[in-house]
Order: C-alpha cells, then structure tokens, then sequence
C-alpha cells in the first residue's frame, strides 16, 4: 500500500480548517453573547440615570421644604415678641 503524503496532508489541513472553522463559530456565539450583555447593561445604566435624575428632584423639593420649614421656625422664634407687641397694642387700644 502506497502513501500518499500530498492526500494526507490536505486531510489534515482539511481537519485543521473545520476545526478553526468550529472555534470561529463559538467565539461569533461568545460575541453575540457578549453584546447582548452590553445591552443589557447599557439598559440598566439608563435605569440608574432615571433613578438619580429623580433622586436630583427629589432633593431639590426637600431642600425647598427645609428652607420653608427654617421660615417657619423663625416666626415661631418671633412669636413671643410679637405676642407681647399685641398686648401692648391691645392695651393701648383698649385703654384709649
């Protein structure tokens, strides 16, 4: 029997070409793969940029209700000498 060395050689390399073919094939797979998961998380950080604009917001209404609650506290801090002024007012109205 007779070797062909010309026939064995282009089997192998036929070999080596399905073979290279097949791990071109699995890593197309991983890429699709991996993209999906590229947009699943660009996806999420639209999320997470929804979720700190309306955080943003909601901090903004707080400090505005601080700042009128800190107002507030000021009249109230006032209220005693205005309650006196009143009485004086009062007393003097009635007393006239």
């Amino acid at each position: 029997m007779a070797l062909n060395p010309v026939g064995d050689i282009l089997k192998n390399a036929n070999r080596t070409l399905r073979s290279a073919d097949d791990m071109l094939g699995q890593v197309g797979q991983t890429l699709v793969s991996v993209d999906g998961r590229l947009v699943d998380v660009h996806g999420l950080l639209g999320n997470v940029e929804g979720l700190l604009g309306r955080t943003e917001q909601t901090l903004l209404k707080v400090q505005g209700l601080l700042e009128v609650l800190e107002e507030r506290m000021v009249l109230l801090d006032e209220l005693p000498a205005m309650q006196v002024q009143l009485s004086e007012i009062h007393a003097a109205v009635g007393g006239a």
